[in-house]
């Protein structure tokens, strides 16, 4: 929509260029238009601000050193469109559904990779608890040894009477 609009607004630009002032254009207006329509694009193009953009752009527009005539569609989008024009566009769409699986792959693979690293994470904690246990309970049947053997040395046995 936007290109045509613009197409439309070019060719309206060139039919108001013809012309030496805004009054001769305003005498002559643009094909299928009525005049109330055409003086206020006539108004836009005689603007001081339309000028000033219109020079800016032209400056900047002789300082490219490739033109560029593919419009707006980026270059491998002009790839797509003739490889589209060849097979009826059925390589463009299968390209896109390929890349769309490939974000859902990569999503998943992402997730369940995510979902891996979180339960390797969860077994190492649990295998340290269980370590920390048994060494606990290990330990506390040292003690309770060491505790038995010097109770038994260190009772001495009295005689009573």
């Amino acid at each position: 929509m936007n290109t045509a609009y613009r197409t439309h607004r070019n060719r309206m630009f060139q039919h108001y260029s013809v012309f030496n002032s805004k009054e001769e254009a305003l005498e002559h207006p643009y094909p299928d238009m009525n005049k109330e329509e055409w003086t206020r694009v006539c108004d836009l193009f005689a603007s001081e601000e339309f000028q000033r953009r219109s020079a800016i752009n032209k400056e900047n527009r002789a300082k490219l050193k490739i033109v560029h005539t593919s419009g707006a569609r980026a270059l491998y989008g002009a790839d797509d469109a003739r490889a589209s024009a060849d097979d009826g566009g059925a390589a463009t769409e299968e390209r896109r559904r390929a890349d769309a699986d490939d974000g859902r792959a990569a999503t998943k693979k992402r997730q369940e990779h995510q979902k891996m690293m979180e339960e390797q994470q969860r077994t190492l904690v649990e295998q340290q608890e269980r370590r920390m246990q048994l060494m606990a309970e290990q330990m506390r049947e040292q003690l309770m040894e060491q505790i038995r053997q010097l109770q038994s040395r260190s009772t001495p046995k009295r005689k009573f009477g």
